[in-house]
């Protein structure tokens, strides 16, 4: 729990340049020291910031109070004040031109932003038009705010790579994909994953931002009807995605598993097995024997499966695969 210690060695962490460390303070997620003890109250908490003139004073006094707008289910107040931290961390970044250290913190400060801005679309109680109103506005500026920390990032060339905040950029572009996954505004993206793909050395990025470059990338393929390059993609996710994230290797599989039945590629029973896909066996049958009324029987029963995951509109593609395979019978 928070402690008048804990949040004074927050100026330990600043002075030593620790970002990961000031990077677990700052978290929403998963951090048992959010629990609230009755002996430590925010306001108290708030004093000791303040009296104590520390470094992050600003920044931790908004953190407690998105806390307890959290706890409050006050999302759109937790939202603004996780904007106000996170547009300060950006500004830092943006004066210090060989200095990387606080890219841990700003881009868990990133992350939870965006957590905040989908539990407000999801959770708050406003009416729905008011609610899509304010969606929008702070989609906006959500969105302004990554732009602002991409360039600064992107444009950090004079560094030397141990210092340099390149090696962030996919993880940005991929924070913004998924906002624009979410509301289906792919060609948005556009700009962004060119960057990333024209980048001469991609070795630099983390293999857990690749894969998800390359997924939500195969995700935004699928929807314009790119289905080579879709396809082409996500198998560069799943072969770099470890061994041990099933349910990521499923989630790729399920964008994947179409894109090859399209080509004749038909999954095998033991990975349809191995990844809990039962929703691909019996259109996978339907396919290598020829029978439509199978084939049409899965559609339909597992119609709102496929609409969730994206590739109904691939799946209609294959009924010419199961007329061909019947036809090759007659």
């Amino acid at each position: 729990m928070y402690t008048e210690d804990y949040v004074l060695a927050t100026t330990t962490f600043y002075n030593e340049e620790n970002g990961l460390a000031l990077a677990n303070f700052f978290s929403l997620r998963d951090n048992s020291s959010k629990d609230w003890s009755q002996k430590n109250t925010i306001d108290d908490l708030q004093k000791i910031a303040e009296d104590n003139e520390l470094d992050f004073e600003v920044e931790i006094v908004a953190h407690l109070n998105v806390l307890k707008a959290v706890s409050e289910k006050k999302y759109d107040e937790a939202f603004k004040g996780q904007l106000a931290i996170f547009q300060n961390i950006v500004k830092y970044l943006q004066s210090s031109d060989s200095e990387n250290w606080m890219v841990p913190l700003a881009n868990t400060v990133c992350v939870d932003l965006r957590y905040l801005l989908n539990a407000f679309d999801t959770l708050d109680s406003s009416s729905k038009k008011q609610k899509l109103e304010k969606y929008n506005d702070f989609q906006k500026k959500y969105i302004d705010s990554m732009m602002m920390y991409f360039r600064i990032c992107s444009g950090d060339t004079r560094a030397p790579a141990r210092h340099s905040k390149r090696w962030t950029i996919m993880f940005i572009v991929n924070q913004m994909l998924k906002v624009y996954h979410k509301i289906k505004k792919f060609h948005l993206t556009t700009g962004l994953t060119k960057t990333i793909l024209m980048c001469p050395d991609k070795n630099i990025f983390p293999v857990a931002h690749v894969v998800t470059f390359y997924y939500y990338t195969g995700c935004k393929e699928i929807f314009e009807g790119k289905f080579n390059d879709a396809r082409e993609n996500l198998i560069i996710a799943f072969e770099r995605c470890y061994r041990k994230s099933i349910k990521n290797k499923k989630l790729i599989l399920q964008k994947l598993i179409p894109l090859n039945m399209l080509q004749g590629i038909m999954p095998s029973l033991n990975l349809l097995k191995k990844y809990d896909l039962d929703v691909f066996m019996d259109l996978t049958t339907s396919l290598k024997t020829g029978n439509v009324k199978l084939f049409r029987e899965c559609i339909d029963k597992h119609e709102v499966c496929y609409m969730k995951c994206g590739i109904y509109l691939v799946l209609q593609k294959l009924i010419n695969i199961v007329y061909r395979n019947l036809f090759k019978k007659l």
